[in-house]
């Protein structure tokens, strides 16, 4: 994947000695914790799956990808883009794209997906071929004077939230499922920073809703029970915070429909969304 003569910026796989120069990267553009790096590169980090653009050998630029389905179709979420900052604005990412669709097609995948990290970046995406292609509902709630209806709260084991999951993602179009082995990160990364995966009863089924708490909110980021708002203000009840964000795969009351994660179509040049008849979604991403 290098350029040849040194034409082009040098593209190649990462290696587990870049982790320090990948960290730096990380923190210039993201910001911590340590501890996440820590977490990140310990338990998820691929050297395969990490593509770097180098100068004079060392990482300056970077994306990881991630195995994901959509309605059977192989395809990869596109996670941790980020330049150094004094190194943005030379093109990089465009070359970093260019090759990261290269080997995914090489590796035989029908589609990518990402998330941009904040709203003004998806006209950046769009230059790069994606279009936006899978959105929540979302609402913010605030806890009232009154005690919230109480639900019966218990931890949820990965097992079994691999199980309702999967469960709860067939029943959704055009859901984007993460194999076993992604989703198992995801839990574990949840429940070791600010998260947790709970499951209660509702009408003689089990239901689950994974969230993080911060000191000064809630964020439901996907819930199974009839009533998303009833889960946020329980969850803020048992907390002792004052303020959610609720998003959902389906409408509920006074929810907005949000614009949330960006794709393309890989085997040629027809629309993602065209391929998928609709928009789709997906949720959980490590975004």
């Amino acid at each position: 994947m290098s350029g040849a003569g040194g034409c082009l910026p040098e593209v190649t796989f990462a290696r587990r000695e870049d982790i320090p120069d990948l960290k730096a990267i990380w923190m210039a553009c993201f910001g911590g914790p340590e501890q996440y790096l820590d977490f990140y590169y310990t338990y998820r980090f691929v050297p395969k799956d990490t593509l770097v653009v180098r100068d004079e050998g060392r990482p300056v630029a970077m994306l990881t990808l991630m195995r994901v389905r959509l309605e059977g179709r192989e395809g990869y979420y596109v996670y941790a883009v980020a330049t150094l900052p004094w190194y943005q604005g030379r093109g990089l990412q465009h070359r970093l794209s260019d090759c990261a669709l290269a080997e995914m097609k090489r590796r035989g995948a029908s589609f990518c997906c990402l998330v941009p990290a904040e709203p003004s970046l998806f006209e950046f995406y769009r230059e790069l071929g994606y279009e936006t292609a899978f959105y929540r509902w979302e609402k913010t709630v605030f806890r009232g004077q009154e005690p919230a209806e109480e639900l019966f709260l218990s931890r949820c084991s990965c097992n079994r939230f691999l199980s309702l999951r999967r469960e709860y993602l067939a029943g959704i179009p055009r859901a984007v499922i993460h194999p076993d082995r992604e989703l198992r990160y995801i839990y574990r990364e949840l429940c070791s920073f600010q998260g947790a995966a709970a499951v209660f009863p509702e009408n003689g089924k089990l239901c689950y809703a994974a969230y993080n708490a911060y000191p000064d909110e809630i964020y439901l980021r996907e819930q199974t029970g009839s009533d998303p708002e009833r889960t946020a203000r329980a969850l803020m009840e048992l907390h002792g915070i004052s303020f959610a964000r609720i998003a959902s795969a389906g409408p509920f009351p006074g929810a907005e429909l949000t614009p949330y994660g960006m794709g393309r179509w890989l085997e040629d040049d027809t629309p993602l969304t065209e391929k998928m008849s609709g928009t789709g979604y997906m949720a959980l991403m490590l975004d």
